[in-house]
């Protein structure tokens, strides 16, 4: 087997030579043909009948057709799914589904409805920061006055502070303990301590029924 110096398998693996795709999109507007699509798509901000992440979509698509070397040949829908009375399919999933397309050039949330309508969707994940409410008889109540502030009272951020600088003081302290035991010196920074308590305390939790096998194998290892 035989390569020439200059060969890169991902390069060459990669490279589709102009290859024409036939992709959809969903454009909620009249009128629109497929030469319309990387007019609409490509104009920055909201706008009437396309959704933004339909854009964020299309903005990756281009770089990976500049990258790959591939053009797209759109096709058009009003919505993302559906079905007749016939049977007939609608809507992104109908056009994937019929394989008269190569590919969705956007992307679309996999609804429990939409499972038995089309099974080769890719499933992703979105990081992102928030709070969690635990729906306590006094959230309850609050709730339907619109207030979720219910929890940011200043005796729950003084109980927040409280707990923490406890939570800091007994970890340094166990620290300190087990390394003249151990003769090590402890070298922890306050920070990875903060950052330990923290991720602990906002944990879901578990669940409010615990199995007694649990409690009872928990107090067994603790009681020696």
């Amino acid at each position: 087997m035989m390569f020439e110096s200059d060969y890169r398998p991902y390069y060459d693996r990669g490279n589709f030579n102009g290859l024409q795709l036939r992709g959809v999109t969903v454009i909620d507007k009249d009128n629109v043909t497929s030469n319309d699509v990387d007019r609409i798509l490509s104009v920055p901000g909201a706008e009437q009948g396309v959704v933004s992440f339909i854009k964020y979509h299309y903005a990756l698509l281009v770089i990976l057709q500049d990258y790959h070397n591939f053009k797209i040949k759109f096709r058009v829908t009003r919505g993302w799914a559906g079905r007749l009375k016939s049977g007939y399919r609608l809507g992104l999933i109908g056009v994937l589904a019929r394989n008269e397309a190569d590919l969705a050039t956007t992307g679309i949330f996999m609804r429990t409805n939409r499972h038995a309508e089309f099974d080769m969707i890719h499933q992703s994940w979105e990081f992102s920061a928030g709070f969690i409410y635990r729906m306590s008889s006094i959230l309850s109540e609050a709730s339907n006055q619109g207030n979720f502030f219910t929890p940011f009272d200043p005796s729950v951020w003084i109980s927040l502070a409280f707990t923490l600088v406890i939570f800091l003081v007994i970890m340094k302290v166990s620290a300190v303990f087990i390394s003249k035991h151990s003769f090590n010196e402890p070298n922890v920074p306050i920070a990875s301590y903060f950052v330990d308590i923290m991720g602990t305390m906002s944990q879901q939790g578990i669940a409010a029924a615990v199995s007694p096998r649990v409690t009872i194998r928990f107090y067994t290892v603790t009681s020696f």
